[in-house]
């Protein structure tokens, strides 16, 4: 069987939630499927991946026509027969593009992962596409008019016309069927399968490895001077008095003092609630009242720069100004193989948003030992379970009151941290592979 996969956004070297989906769910396929053959369409360029295309035949532009062949090298480990097709349209990529390529050489069925389907594809082509939220159906004010417009129409489409829908909650399957019941053509086509972590990248890091992140990327500087957290320069003392064979009594009581920081990972996007957060934090800030609390030394947030996003930034800068000091920084350049020291060496991964189509950060963070705060809506509940601490996204106070709960009961971290790494157990991309490619075969032998 010739399976057809919209890899568009696969191979993208800074991936958001969704891209990050398509790159593991690929990559995962073509880890367990022994037996068919398959093709990742692309956009022309793909060399900026780097790893995350390793081992893939990548097909000359000229001989797009070309039968995929049976002996194609291997990719991405076990894998079956793969390779890599650049679709070269810099305009119109998938209505004229990769609708082409159905024509010129069908597939038994096209995958669409994280985009949305062609709609002049050849007839007989198999089609299945993953819904990984209606966040503009449900939050119209959050996304601007031709995204909102665009991912409408794209989710609406392939609700009415695809083979197949696979959503990643069970709270995105019933945002579709509750918007949209009338265009389903059978709930029953309608598959959940949740996302998975991969936890020989997302797993507890040690201590050296954190700090090596507080160093590269200035964590813990004091905006006046620039020079390092106290605790940073006691710990590089101590290492150092180590290393001529010196004791470090001096400084352990600096390093009791471990500065802390909450961290939160996503799109900087006006969904994830970030104002409330922030002003949260602010006010656990200077609200004083124990040592752990004193301590807080950083809200962290991770992700590239979403739409609408000036207010976030607007909020952040004011409690910076006001304190003269950098309380949020903001880090938009952190690749994946970084993120899971920000984990380990965070007291906590703060997540009130407002929707998701599923959470992926939340995961993550649970694989890598770190005790999560997330919001009680949407599908965050699913990924949470009984393992993390909830909040009303809408209700500051209840926010503040999260995070100081977190900063002093060192004993309720360790039992976040616990649950937290037994639950992320039981979310594999081998098994979102293994589901998904049930999916696909499905539609082909129906």
């Amino acid at each position: 069987m010739l399976i057809g996969i919209d890899a568009s956004r696969a191979f993208v070297a800074r991936p958001t939630g969704t891209e990050r989906y398509s790159r593991e769910i690929i990559r995962s396929l073509l880890e367990i499927d022994k037996k068919n053959t398959y093709v990742l369409y692309t956009r022309p360029d793909v060399s900026s991946a780097g790893d995350a295309s390793r081992g893939l035949r990548r097909v000359p532009v000229a001989n797009r026509a070309s039968r995929v062949s049976e002996d194609i090298g291997r990719g991405c480990a076990a894998a079956g027969p793969a390779e890599i097709l650049p679709i070269p349209f810099p305009f119109l990529w998938t209505q004229a593009g990769l609708a082409l390529e159905t024509w010129l050489r069908p597939p038994d069925v096209l995958f669409i992962p994280a985009h949305t389907l062609p709609i002049l594809r050849r007839p007989g082509v198999k089609t299945v596409v993953t819904i990984h939220d209606l966040g503009a159906e449900w939050l119209p004010e959050y996304h601007q008019f031709p995204q909102k417009k665009y991912l409408t129409w794209s989710t609406e489409y392939a609700l009415a016309h695809a083979d197949a829908v696979i959503a990643v909650s069970e709270a995105t399957k019933k945002d579709a069927v509750k918007r949209y019941r009338s265009i389903i053509k059978d709930i029953n086509l309608i598959t959940v399968i949740p996302e998975g972590v991969d936890t020989k990248v997302f797993h507890p890091r040690p201590e050296e490895e954190v700090m090596q992140m507080f160093e590269k990327y200035g964590l813990f500087c004091e905006r006046s001077t620039r020079d390092v957290h106290p605790w940073v320069q006691a710990k590089i003392t101590c290492e150092a008095s180590k290393r001529r064979n010196h004791g470090c009594k001096a400084v352990e009581a600096s390093l009791k003092k471990f500065p802390k920081y909450f961290l939160f990972v996503g799109t900087i996007q006006p969904r994830k609630n970030l104002v409330r957060l922030i002003e949260a934090f602010s006010k656990v800030c200077h609200s004083g009242g124990s040592a752990a609390t004193d301590r807080i030394s950083r809200l962290v947030l991770i992700g590239k720069r979403g739409w609408l996003s000036d207010e976030i930034y607007a909020a952040a800068q004011k409690v910076n100004d006001e304190s003269n000091n950098d309380y949020i920084r903001f880090l938009d350049n952190v690749p994946t193989e970084d993120l899971p020291a920000f984990y380990s060496g965070a007291t906590a991964l703060v997540f009130p948003s407002l929707f998701e189509g599923f959470g992926l950060p939340i995961l993550e963070a649970m694989a890598c030992g770190c005790p999560v705060m997330t919001s009680n809506v949407s599908s965050m509940p699913e990924v949470g379970g009984n393992a993390v601490e909830y909040v009303d996204p809408y209700n500051i106070e209840d926010i503040k009151q999260k995070i100081q709960l977190l900063a002093n009961d060192e004993e309720r971290c360790q039992e976040l941290r616990k649950k937290g790494l037994e639950r992320a157990k039981k979310f594999t991309w081998e098994a979102a592979a293994r589901k998904t490619l049930a999916v696909l075969e499905g539609v082909v032998s129906a």
